[in-house]
């Protein structure tokens, strides 16, 4: 697999693509959208795009990816904004160098639509230019929708580059992402990822070498907090939600 030809961006800011790399465009299956950080806006995207978020082209047209942004689930966009593109950003500006040419980084996420019905979605952008502070600039995203095979809210993210030299892309990074809510502490955190684990109190009092009824008055705040009543509720939850 090659890499993709760089794009002259002030052109394309400044005018529609061509015809021809709209048609090469438009051969890729699946939902998909070019799009330029610097310019703050959608390049390109296709009718599949639209189809799947519900989106006019017309919306993309003025706020650029702001309305797709309002799709995405709330602790999956924090996520993504605090812990996951930070992580590639730091990452890409690091390696960033004459062997290696250009990046691809995919993350799974949650999107809530109109229908209201949440869906789990793989997004993965190849980035084909760089600003001058090396963060991605122009970046080609391909999305699908994975709700068939993925079921918890856990974030990976994963990130590969083109070795110019060796002609053949190498992985850079398989980093995995959760969210735990912000309403526990430290302690009770760390509680309830032994208790989701099937820890009982007693090895969760011995290994914290704490007493097991102060285990116990832990265990019945942290699921006060998360509103469930059991541990098998929280762990339930604890999956779906991406916790642990």
């Amino acid at each position: 697999m090659t890499p993709y030809r760089k794009l002259d961006t002030p052109s394309l800011e400044k005018k529609t693509l061509s015809a021809l790399s709209v048609i090469l465009l438009e051969q890729i299956t699946g939902s998909i959208y070019l799009y330029s950080r610097s310019a703050e806006k959608i390049l390109f995207h296709n009718e599949e795009f639209e189809n799947m978020t519900g989106i006019s082209g017309s919306e993309f047209s003025k706020k650029g990816l702001t309305p797709y942004f309002e799709l995405i689930m709330p602790e999956d966009y924090v996520m993504i904004m605090q812990r996951a593109y930070p992580f590639i950003v730091e990452l890409l500006s690091r390696k960033k160098g004459n062997e290696l040419t250009v990046f691809k980084y995919s993350l799974n996420y949650r999107i809530k639509p109109a229908s209201g019905k949440i869906r789990h979605m793989f997004h993965q952008s190849t980035v084909l230019e760089h600003m001058s502070n090396n963060e991605p600039d122009v970046t080609l995203a391909h999305i699908s929708d994975i709700s068939e095979y993925k079921t918890d809210a856990a974030m990976v993210v994963r990130i590969s580059a083109y070795d110019s030299v060796k002609k053949k892309w190498r992985k850079l990074a398989d980093e995995k992402f959760v969210y735990t809510p912000k309403i526990l502490t430290a302690r009770e955190t760390a509680i309830m990822q032994m208790l989701v684990t099937g820890q009982t109190q007693n090895v969760i009092a011995d290994k914290l070498n704490i007493s097991y009824f102060t285990v116990r008055a832990h265990c019945r705040h942290i699921l006060e907090k998360t509103e469930c009543r059991s541990i098998k509720d929280l762990r339930q939850k604890s999956l779906t939600e991406g916790w642990t």
